[in-house]
């Protein structure tokens, strides 16, 4: 029991001079400690980390004490095989400092080792973690110079036995030994000898004390342990009879709450079989009025929304008579004002030239009266045809006359036909890009049209606007769709923008800028992926001006695209191939060929390579994943 408790507690302590070796084992009792069956430390210390002069000491101590350290090593010894000069087992290096490399830090074949060389001191600890390495042999040495410039050499060695052959020898379990070596050309053997002798006869000193300590411990271990024992037997009874007490308690509460959940349960029981028959007739009442109530609802509803649909087709139709109205006063107007002045004219020259006549007979003879008369009836009977046919479009209906009007401009083999296209052109073409704009009032099929710049809006540069798209308005200012544009470009071509409002193109940054700074914008984002279309939309958007590099902010996401902007671009600056802006080491339109407002490096890559894949795409990473989408388009509307 003596041996068990010596084993478990105390640290095995090795002094000589300066080098103290030390194995402390089963540290998995400690609480501190849980993972590790044993800890060595070898530590050495020169004479400037004590308060002895070398005037205080022996002579063979100021002979081995080492004053300036240069290395620190622990060797484990392999029992299993010897050097190849037969000199003894065969040492493998653990661990070691020195002054090329002062600290160590690593966790190496279960072995976690921390070590430091510093002025006068030097440390090695080792935390072993396998049963094999805390029942090794182990060997510290320390190397340096003594204050006389003599290299020294000093060793100390920890044997142990397993567990098994300690039991049954009945003694300690491990065996210091202790080696120094003086290198000095001018050092005679004797006082080599001495040095020896000294430091053994101190170690045998220290291994007295030692076991006097480990013999007291263990007398008072015994005695602790014997109280405990006995004080924990006590507890033990004194809580074995609190448990029958509490328990014949709790059988006794049991028994009684059984008894009232009994009781409880047959008044629940009745209360729920008069509950379901109460329910059962109400279900049946409310069906029997349910069927008539909903058939006379849907009617109701029916007329209701079909009086709705009269109303606002009539609503339509007068505005759509009205404008026809309109259409056909502008024409009519237009035909007698061309009417009066083709007929002023025809009585200006018939006046003209019968004057002429009356006053010349000799110029001009019959039959050149009788050509110019067949001209003059030629050109009024084309004029009254131009009118015959004016008339008709007016009394056409709005889709006959849209129709016909269209093919008259499609033909377009006459002046009057091109002048009327332009007219029409002209008055039907939007002056801006608004929410609730009228997409209708075009002979276009497409929803989208180009507004150019005008007294009537801010614009710098024709701009492409959606007119239809949740209440139209919407400024673009990016588009994929077929990858015939390349947007591995520039700064400067991403500042001013690129490609065809007709076809993919880029608006460009200073654009986007000069637009989103004079009020409050909103961002759509619309996107198609697998033929499955899907939509990304922030309440408020800007890009800021150059000399901030364009830097992005957005806010407020709400869609069906999933949010990959805000978290990664809000508040970044607009990075190219040629303008690295962005927060990693790397360029990253570089390295995923794009042009973005970068972070480190993206969530959504909208500029990325048409179909590349592995992030390299226009990709949008709630849709889309590392693939790249089909369909893109970046758009703003003014909100404020």
């Amino acid at each position: 029991m003596g041996k068990i408790i010596i084993w478990t507690f105390l640290s095995l302590l090795l002094r000589c001079q300066g080098l103290q070796l030390t194995l402390e084992k089963d540290v998995s009792l400690l609480p501190y400690r849980r993972d590790a069956c044993g800890v060595l430390l070898c530590v050495e210390e020169n004479l400037t980390k004590t308060n002895q002069t070398l005037a205080d000491r022996d002579p063979s101590d100021q002979v081995s004490q080492i004053a300036t350290i240069s290395t620190l090593k622990v060797f484990k010894l392999d029992a299993s095989s010897t050097t190849n000069n037969g000199g003894g087992k065969r040492r493998n290096l653990l661990a070691s400092v020195s002054s090329q490399q002062s600290r160590l830090t690593r966790v190496s074949n279960g072995v976690k080792i921390d070590g430091r060389l510093e002025p006068g001191r030097a440390t090695l600890r080792l935390e072993l973690s396998k049963q094999d390495d805390c029942q090794a042999e182990f060997l510290c040495q320390t190397r340096g110079v003594d204050s006389n410039g003599r290299q020294l050499i000093i060793t100390s060695h920890i044997f142990q036995q397993s567990e098994k052959k300690n039991e049954q020898q009945n003694s300690l379990t491990w065996t210091p030994r202790l080696g120094i070596e003086v290198s000095s050309s001018d050092q005679p053997l004797s006082a080599k000898l001495a040095v020896m002798g000294s430091a053994i006869g101190n170690l045998e000193n220290e291994m007295r004390l030692l076991k006097d300590a480990a013999q007291h411990d263990s007398a008072s271990l015994k005695t602790d342990l014997s109280k405990k024992t006995d004080r924990l037997e006590d507890k033990i009874q004194n809580l074995g009879k609190d448990l029958d007490t509490q328990t014949d308690r709790l059988e006794d509460k049991m028994e009684s709450f059984e008894k009232d959940l009994s009781k409880k349960i047959t008044r629940l029981e009745d209360k729920v079989e008069a509950l379901v028959t109460r329910l059962e007739d109400k279900i049946e009442s409310l069906l029997n009025h349910r069927t008539e109530d909903k058939v006379r609802e849907y009617t109701s509803c029916q007329n209701g929304i079909s009086a709705d649909i009269k109303r606002q087709m009539n609503t339509e139709m007068m505005n759509l008579a009205a404008n026809i109205s309109n259409i056909r006063d502008d024409i009519a107007l237009v035909g007698k004002n061309l009417g009066d002045s083709v007929n002023a004219s025809f009585l200006k020259i018939n006046q003209t030239l019968g004057a002429y006549l009356k006053n010349d007979h000799g110029l001009m003879n019959n039959t050149t009266l009788a050509i110019i008369s067949g001209e003059f009836e030629s050109l009024e009977s084309s004029i009254q045809e131009k009118f015959d046919k004016m008339s008709l479009y007016t009394n056409l209906s709005s889709l006959e006359t849209r129709s016909m009007f269209s093919a008259q401009l499609q033909e377009g083999n006459t002046s009057v036909g091109a002048e009327l296209k332009s007219v029409l052109n002209d008055l039907l073409q939007p002056i801006d890009c608004y929410k609730g704009m009228n997409a209708a009032a075009s002979f276009s099929s497409s929803p989208y049209t180009v507004i150019h710049p005008s007294q009537e809006n801010s614009l710098g540069v024709p701009v492409l606007c959606d007119t239809f798209t949740s209440g139209g308005g919407w400024i673009v200012f990016q588009r994929r769709a077929t990858g015939d544009v390349n947007f591995y470009r520039g700064w400067e071509e991403y500042k001013q923008g690129f490609g065809s409002l007709d076809g993919d193109f880029w608006l460009g940054n200073e654009n986007i800028h000069a637009i989103t700074s004079t009020g409050v914008f909103e961002l759509r984002i619309d996107m198609m992926y697998n033929g499955n279309f899907a939509f990304a939309h922030y309440d408020s958007f800007s890009v800021g001006n150059e000399k901030s590099n364009y830097v992005l902010h957005v806010a407020h996401y709400d869609g069906t695209a999933g949010e990959s902007f805000i978290e990664k671009h809000n508040g970044m600056p607009f990075s190219t191939h040629d303008r690295d802006n962005d927060q990693w080491p790397k360029n990253c339109a570089i390295e995923f060929v794009g042009a973005w407002w970068y972070r480190s490096c993206h969530l959504a890559n909208l500029n990325g390579q048409w179909g590349a894949g592995d992030y390299k795409g226009p990709r949008w990473n709630t849709l889309s994943g590392v693939n790249a989408l089909s369909f893109s388009e970046m758009k703003f509307r003014r909100v404020i």
